[in-house]
């Protein structure tokens, strides 16, 4: 069997990636550095131009690099970014321009999310179906004022803010401003209390909250067990802070076992359950 041969838009991206300065010409303008096409005819269209923001942040992206995606030549609708140690807010702000649907931006430690939001423009703001930006930072100071920065997406149906400084009281902002939700990642999150979650029960369908410690373990499972159109959901964590041993006794905050089942036989649509690293629970309990 003989290999398929890459596609011509692939090997357009990959030439281009390694052959930047053969593409493109550094001009001044406005005191700042920016790429251009050396054909002045040139224009990229979303298939072209998102595997190539994507083949850069694979190669690591650069605040001079994003100049390339001028909007006049290229198509931005959905932008993921890995790697953003080398760019800054200012250099981020050439996404004002395009039309985001769909913003991955993991990782991201030296450009806060509120920063990340500050540079979409209004279309994208109200129309941004999704936004990850997991493992990134809220800032030191400024949490509050970064939540009411993400109940301006009010067209946003998915959102990961796992491993970040998201707190409860970002939760309650979060469901009560965002009429759209639907996927929630909040795993490894401060968040201590769920309840907010109770005002998305007609439409919440994916929960991701592995490793949050709820204050109050049998309140969260009441709460979870109001969400009746979740069709998957992950509670796993590395032990059984959140809720104790299904084998050991009820204590005056935890849930055994029955409880449990109970809370999952109120949830018609879930057809994926993750709940690793709970101790007490058989095969046969959960079918």
């Amino acid at each position: 069997m003989f290999d398929s041969p890459d596609s011509l838009a692939n090997i357009c991206v990959e030439f281009i990636t390694q052959n930047v300065n053969s593409v493109f010409s550094l001009v001044q303008e406005n005191n700042t550095y920016k790429y251009v096409f050396k054909d002045s005819s040139t224009c990229l269209p979303s298939s072209v131009s998102e595997p190539l923001f994507a083949s850069l942040d694979e190669k690591t992206l650069t605040d001079k690099l994003l100049t390339i995606f001028d909007p006049s030549v290229t198509r931005l609708r959905r932008v993921h970014i890995s790697n953003a140690s080398k760019i800054s807010s200012k250099g981020l702000r050439i996404l004002r321009s395009h039309k985001i649907t769909e913003l991955v931006a993991v990782k991201s430690t030296n450009i806060t999310v509120n920063d990340i939001i500050g540079c979409l423009g209004d279309w994208t703001l109200q129309n941004l179906r999704l936004l990850n930006v997991s493992q990134s930072t809220f800032g030191n100071n400024e949490k509050v004022r970064v939540v009411i920065a993400l109940s301006k997406l009010k067209s946003l149906k998915c959102l990961d803010v796992s491993f970040t400084e998201f707190n409860s009281q970002g939760l309650q902002i979060i469901t009560t401003d965002l009429p759209c939700l639907e996927s929630l990642n909040i795993s490894g999150t401060i968040v201590s209390d769920i309840w907010p979650l109770k005002k998305c029960k007609d439409r919440l369908k994916y929960l991701n909250m592995y490793n949050v410690k709820a204050t109050n373990p049998k309140e969260a499972l009441g709460v979870i067990a109001k969400l009746h159109m979740l069709q998957h959901l992950d509670i796993s964590e590395d032990n059984d802070e959140i809720f104790q041993n299904a084998g050991e006794a009820e204590g005056d905050s935890g849930v055994n076992c029955s409880d449990f089942l109970e809370a999952l036989c109120q949830l018609p649509n879930l057809v994926s359950l993750d709940l690793s690293g709970r101790a007490g629970f058989e095969a046969n309990q959960l079918k």
